[in-house]
């Protein structure tokens, strides 16, 4: 009876080892389509973010390029296309870790989503190691096999870090202010004081959204604004007040 057990022990090792062989250890499997777009871009990050390039083999024992290398698989045909693999390495030559701060839903539907986010990455800069943020879109969309997959990344780095320390540039530095300025573009039959008289601040959401609501009378919007680890606020997307559950 236990040497039965036991073989069926060993037997069921045995397949699972088979399995995971299969697959390659540490490869980024594809996912049921039950997934989420943001349960995807959090593990994609899981992946990519451990990638180091090779001017930072230097400073240690880090990921190396094979993250990288998996990270890029997990993109769509569109994107390749745009990106070729050397370059998508090439441009992370000086870059050890990154770590997703925030992701914010600019825009989900079935089969394609877009994010705002915001990311540290620790990079070699001029001889010195250096901690840069970066923000701005990334567009995930769902194959017809059911998995997602990135599909563009337009990142920016946050240059706002100094310039906001002792006041900035001023509205950049205030949410209200940004979200009156979008909002008028939104509904540009109406004037600045107007827009602004008729405009809230929503109870936060998170630690780095804010939501911002204009209503008078005939209509009624929401800016959706990111608060970077800076302080800066930069704008998410505008949405009719009906479509935007609180």
């Amino acid at each position: 009876m236990k040497r039965s057990l036991r073989s069926r022990s060993i037997a069921a090792l045995s397949a699972l080892f088979v399995l995971f062989s299969a697959a390659g250890v540490g490869e980024a499997m594809p996912v049921a389509s039950q997934e989420s777009a943001s349960h995807f871009l959090h593990r994609w990050y899981d992946v990519y973010g451990r990638g180091s390039g090779a001017a930072v083999l230097a400073y240690g024992t880090l990921g190396g390029s094979a993250y990288y290398k998996r990270a890029y698989r997990m993109t769509t045909d569109t994107f390749r296309k745009r990106v070729s693999k050397q370059a998508f390495l090439v441009s992370h030559r000086t870059t050890a870790y990154t770590r997703l701060a925030f992701a914010i839903p600019a825009e989900i539907s079935e089969r394609r989503a877009t994010f705002f986010v915001e990311e540290a990455r620790d990079e070699e800069l001029s001889s010195l190691p250096a901690t840069v943020r970066y923000y701005g879109f990334i567009d995930v969309s769902k194959s017809a096999s059911g998995t997602w997959a990135i599909d563009r990344m337009a990142l920016s780095p946050d240059r706002s870090t100094i310039s906001l320390r002792d006041g900035g540039h001023g509205s950049e530095g205030r949410g209200f202010d940004v979200a009156v300025v979008v909002l008028q573009k939104r509904l540009p039959q109406l004037t600045m004081t107007e827009i602004a008289r008729g405009t809230r601040v929503l109870p936060q959401r998170g630690a780095h959204e804010t939501d911002v609501l204009f209503r008078d009378a005939r209509q009624s919007a929401v800016a959706v604004l990111a608060h970077l680890t800076s302080g800066a606020y930069h704008i998410v997307a505008v949405r009719d007040n009906e479509h935007f559950p609180r």
